[in-house]
């Protein structure tokens, strides 16, 4: 949601944009270091798979959040869920929060945004009434 708002903003967003991404991938590295029970060649290979799952998520998130709520629904349930079985109405609510929350990303303006590091989230609604 952050790599879309920053989208808007030109050069410097998509600077941002890779900060995200680099920062990401600094802790997935750090934190692969620690499990110190794997070899090395299966942390890289570990590594590899992410990139890749990382690479077609956003690809998918992409589409969906620019196309309707069904294929937003299909990619949330193909990465967030990994093809398990989910009650329909749990996805609907994860679709509308995602749309409500990055309308709100984008009503944050450009200075406070990039300047202040802090962003406000909206909450999400919960699971159970």
């Amino acid at each position: 949601m952050l790599m879309i708002r920053s989208m808007v903003e030109g050069k410097e967003g998509r600077l941002m944009r890779n900060e995200i991404t680099a920062r990401m991938w600094e802790d997935c590295e750090t934190r692969l270091k620690l499990m110190t029970h794997m070899t090395q060649s299966v942390r890289r290979k570990g590594l590899e798979d992410l990139l890749q799952q990382f690479r077609a998520s956003l690809i998918a998130y992409d589409e969906g959040f620019l196309t309707d709520d069904k294929t937003l629904s299909a990619a949330l349930w193909r990465t967030l869920f990994t093809y398990e079985s989910v009650d329909p109405k749990y996805l609907e609510l994860i679709v509308q929060y995602i749309r409500t929350q990055v309308e709100h990303l984008h009503t944050i303006g450009t200075e406070k945004f990039f300047l202040d590091g802090k962003i406000t989230w909206k909450p999400f609604p919960p699971f159970y009434p």
